[in-house]
């Protein structure tokens, strides 16, 4: 019978780690966010066009610079600064945010706007994300962020 201590996550690296607490919460946060960008988009795009089809579509745009760019998001992580690479990708997932928003409180109504502007919200995703799993290591001691031993 496994022991109570391995039934739950190991929240050492939260309790003893101020920078990856910050980490931790903002990739929540971030996350959160990214996932009612997500289910605002298709609402617009289902209100715009009453097509399940231009929905679908929507994710197709999503997908797309996901797999190409994440297959290089990681060798772009390591051939230049880490840091320097999220902090780039960050900026642009902001201004697609706020474009995204813009077009909204502008009622410009197009489609094809929407489809761009996630499909660019998806390739910076791509890179930010390694980006920013390869820099979770640096925050917290070495004996608080171990990796999972196989049992």
């Amino acid at each position: 019978m496994a022991s109570g201590r391995r039934l739950f996550a190991d929240t050492t690296p939260l309790r003893e780690s101020p920078a990856f607490r910050r980490l931790w919460w903002g990739l929540g946060i971030s996350n959160l966010g990214a996932q009612l960008t997500v289910v605002a988009v298709g609402l617009q795009v289902y209100s715009l066009t009453s097509s399940t089809f231009a929905v679908g579509v929507l994710g197709i745009c999503a997908l797309v610079p996901l797999v190409v760019l994440g297959l290089y998001g990681g060798a772009l992580v390591d051939a230049y600064d880490r840091r320097k690479v999220a902090l780039s990708a960050s900026v642009v997932l902001w201004v697609v945010t706020m474009l995204l928003a813009a077009q909204a409180w502008l009622d410009v109504g197009s489609v094809g706007l929407l489809y761009g502007l996630v499909a660019l919200q998806s390739a910076a995703f791509a890179v930010n994300n390694p980006a920013r799993s390869a820099s979770s290591r640096g925050c917290c001691a070495r004996r608080c962020c171990r990796q999972p031993t196989p049992s």
